[in-house]
């Protein structure tokens, strides 16, 4: 199974060309704009764009598909392109449901490289106390961030997130998994208006084998 994805709440639409003097930007100043973001929202929707790379054989693969996001903790990523399938998390376990296999996985958020970044987003916690920042680079009307999680386990090894300044958004995400496969992702008309509880029900049918990797007991 794959575990895809990406990142990350707290976008605007795209930005427009910003007139006049960009401030110049400290690795502070970036946390602090993404802790003010975290604070606040509560509810996103955006469309995705996502580039899988494996590395050991080069292949990427385009999917594209739509996000949704409600604190605290659920998570729900509809692929659309090439092929339908669904991931939704309650925070704590992640299904991932494929259709036309008629299969389901349900495994740990913690061992999920497409849920795992976004558990703090949809949380109350600080970035501060999720990563660890590795490097900061300002680009003019743009900055760079990468970290790394502090969590022990996780399924991810690197986060970069790609800023834009004004109006703060965060509008790439590249996320290194574990196992050196890499994620990138553009979010697109991102919408903050509340998402309904409902639409993080997920209904597997009793046709569909479901492998249940989040319990070890089952495997």
């Amino acid at each position: 199974m794959s575990s895809l994805l990406l990142f990350l709440a707290f976008f605007q639409p795209a930005p427009s060309p910003v007139e006049g003097p960009v401030e110049t930007w400290t690795v502070d100043t970036a946390l602090a704009k993404l802790q003010a973001r975290v604070d606040t929202i509560t509810d996103l929707t955006a469309d995705f764009r996502q580039e899988a790379v494996k590395t050991d054989s080069g292949l990427t693969i385009e999917r594209r598909g739509k996000l949704y996001l409600k604190k605290p903790g659920l998570m729900r990523f509809d692929y659309a392109e090439p092929d339908p399938m669904f991931y939704v998390s309650d925070g704590r376990v992640l299904v991932q449901y494929l259709p036309a296999d008629r299969l389901a996985y349900k495994l740990a958020v913690q061992g999920s490289s497409l849920a795992g970044p976004f558990r703090f987003l949809v949380g109350a916690g600080r970035v501060t106390d999720e990563f660890e920042v590795k490097e900061f680079k300002d680009q003019g009307e743009r900055a760079e961030l990468t970290v790394v999680p502090k969590e022990k386990g996780a399924a991810y090894t690197k986060l970069t997130l790609g800023l834009h300044k004004v109006p703060f958004a965060i509008d790439r995400l590249a996320i290194v998994e574990s196992t050196g496969n890499v994620n990138r992702l553009e979010l697109t008309n991102q919408a903050t208006a509340p998402v309904p509880r409902e639409a993080f029900d997920v209904t597997i049918p009793a046709d569909v084998r479901v492998h249940d990797l989040s319990n070890p007991a089952a495997r």
